[in-house]
């Protein structure tokens, strides 16, 4: 009787974890128009995505995930359904414990047949490359942007459409997987149709953005609640740039060439 018991329980706490994680075969992207944003140090990407409940049982969780490179930094996954704030929480791939997951939370049961659509947005931070790597102060400074054609998810993506909006429209080069086009300072990709799950097209962009790539390397602040009720507060902030780095030239160019000016006043 005790080994059955915990052989029920153990079953129970299996089938909570599951459907936690939501099964890949209830959904089906109907259409999803992502907006990335890599004007300035961060990149920002919006996604509006059309939700289908293709299988008999209903639904209320729908897996969004990260593609290998990016997904180590990711600072922030928020989701939305007009206006209104849906739960995100971390879970696990079923087949892919190692791709970076997140369970939306519906805010009603999908049904079959019937269609939902939300927006996520995710924030990802140090992403954006300088190339190269150094430039003088009269330069221009160009990074390079490295993503996917596709939106990465589990699911069939039966349509979709990617914006890239850039600093400027002065760009070295980007991957030109047709249908593809650039007005001024933004970047279309798509539409394209019937993507397979877990898809990888690399979509490369090479462009000049002058913006400060600035990084707070350490932050201290300090608090003080008097007794009268005034309160004081200190922060000592300690910030780098972590764009391109400035070429400098060497010290012994430039005592030559100072040298040598001292020699013509002599």
């Amino acid at each position: 009787m005790g080994r059955s018991l915990g052989l029920l329980t153990l079953l129970v706490l299996v089938a909570c974890i599951y459907g936690q994680q939501g099964r890949v075969e209830d959904l089906t992207i109907l259409n999803v128009d992502r907006h990335c944003d890599i004007s300035s140090q961060l990149v920002q990407i919006t996604h509006k995505i059309k939700l289908e409940n293709t299988n008999a049982s209903p639904t209320k969780t729908f897996l969004f995930t990260i593609e290998p490179d990016m997904a180590p930094h990711v600072s922030h996954v928020g989701a939305s359904k007009d206006s209104v704030d849906l739960k995100v929480s971390k879970t696990t791939l079923q087949g892919n414990p190692n791709v970076l997951t997140y369970a939306i939370r519906l805010p009603t049961d999908l049904t079959k047949g019937k269609t939902m659509d939300i927006e996520v947005e995710v924030v990802v931070t140090h992403y954006l490359h300088p190339f190269p790597e150094e430039v003088t102060q009269k330069d221009k400074q160009f990074v390079k942007f490295i993503g996917n054609h596709y939106l990465y998810s589990p699911y069939k993506v039966v349509k979709q459409t990617t914006k890239v909006s850039l600093a400027s429209k002065n760009v070295e080069s980007f991957t030109k997987l047709k249908p593809s086009s650039q007005s001024d300072n933004v970047l279309t990709f798509g539409p394209y149709e019937n993507i397979a799950p877990l898809s990888i097209s690399e979509c490369q962009v090479h462009y000049e953005n002058n913006n400060p790539f600035l990084t707070i390397t350490s932050l201290e602040r300090t608090i003080e609640v008097s007794h009268w009720g005034n309160i004081a507060v200190e922060e000592k902030i300690e910030i780098v740039h972590t764009g391109a780095k400035l070429k400098v030239k060497s010290i012994s160019s430039a005592s030559f060439s100072i040298c040598k000016l001292a020699q013509s006043f002599s």
